[in-house]
């Protein structure tokens, strides 16, 4: 459990300030903004407004309760996948569009 973990424990945190480095691309991004700038190997983090969305925060105490990773194909005219892990079906390879109008919780 991640609670007897030795970092948890002893309470370790990483100083990202020390990097030197922002490692976010981008804060917030709009649709658009993420067709036209996505790229493989994106790290999408989403923030669902539904129940099951919430207690994930709340259980982990975290600020998102969904992430995602980009895979841009040039192959199919450079359309936007993702893959991403869900509890019911494991690790899945999706099109964007098909996320988009499956998960309205993330709107």
């Amino acid at each position: 459990m991640i609670s007897e973990s030795k970092g948890y424990r002893l309470n370790i945190h990483i100083n990202d300030s020390a990097f030197n480095i922002d490692f976010w691309r981008f804060g917030h991004i709009n649709e658009e903004e993420f067709i036209k700038e996505a790229e493989t190997g994106d790290i999408v983090l989403f923030r669902g407004s539904h129940i099951g969305a919430k207690l994930t925060r709340t259980w982990t105490n975290g600020s998102v309760d969904h992430a995602a990773m980009v895979i841009r194909l040039e192959k199919y005219d450079s359309q936007i996948f993702l893959l991403e892990s869900v509890m019911v079906r494991g690790v899945s390879f999706i099109s964007w569009p098909f996320f988009k109008n499956t998960n309205k919780v993330y709107n």
